[in-house]
């Protein structure tokens, strides 16, 4: 708190003087401010990817999945057994569920779209994590 008093009396903002119009003061005060603050607590950027969700992920997968977060904070709060067995019996339930949830939306899109080639390999790469292939133009001099 005192380098913070200290680099605002140094500034210019009292070293100025006070015959100024009032806007032109404002400003003055609040870029010195600004560049003091930022100087001493500087912006830090993040920069944050959003995704979606997948499109078998319910809310039942949800709040099991928060459900083992809670338990598995529980059992690294206090390191039981006890503790540690609900964790990976509700583990092995959230995997269950997932895989369900997968087998569901998958065979569902194939018999859907069993006369749709195109949908029906989608949905195959998708199952198979595939990225599909880029093709640029030959570039021939």
């Amino acid at each position: 708190m005192g380098n913070f008093s200290s680099n605002l009396e140094n500034s210019a903002l009292f070293n100025s003087p006070l015959n100024q119009d009032l806007s032109v003061a404002i400003d003055h005060f609040s870029a010195t401010l600004q560049s003091i603050i930022d100087n001493r607590a500087p912006v830090i950027r993040l920069s944050v990817t959003l995704r979606h969700h997948a499109p078998w992920f319910t809310d039942e997968i949800r709040t099991a999945k928060a459900m083992r977060r809670r338990l598995e904070r529980q059992w690294r709060a206090d390191k039981t057994n006890a503790n540690h067995q609900l964790y990976t019996d509700h583990c092995r339930v959230v995997n269950e569920l997932i895989r369900n949830a997968k087998e569901v939306y998958y065979s569902s899109i194939i018999d859907n779209n069993h006369g749709n080639q195109q949908m029906f390999l989608q949905a195959i790469n998708n199952l198979l994590y595939r990225k599909p292939l880029v093709r640029h133009p030959s570039t021939v001099f």
